[in-house]
């Protein structure tokens, strides 16, 4: 639980490897997710959930978004120019 939320609702979020911008932005549009804590899981390519659990889920699901967020920004500014 987080120390700002002690009454925080854990919510199981399921992010599909493939489509995980997609994913995060409906998780992130939903403004009550702020007040909730996360428990997330990746559902790989073929539909199945991967086991791999804990922080180091989230940090693979935020760095593969950054990631895609960065390459989608590059590619528009090199169209640009």
């Amino acid at each position: 639980m987080f120390p700002f939320f002690p009454s925080a609702v854990c919510r199981t979020v399921n992010v599909h490897r493939s489509l995980i911008k997609e994913d995060l932005i409906k998780v992130f549009a939903d403004p009550t997710v702020l007040q909730q804590e996360l428990d997330w899981r990746v559902i790989d390519n073929h539909g199945r959930q991967e086991e791999s659990v804990g922080s180091g889920v989230q940090r693979d699901i935020l760095a593969t978004f950054w990631q895609g967020i960065s390459s989608h920004f590059q590619t528009y500014q090199s169209n640009t120019h």
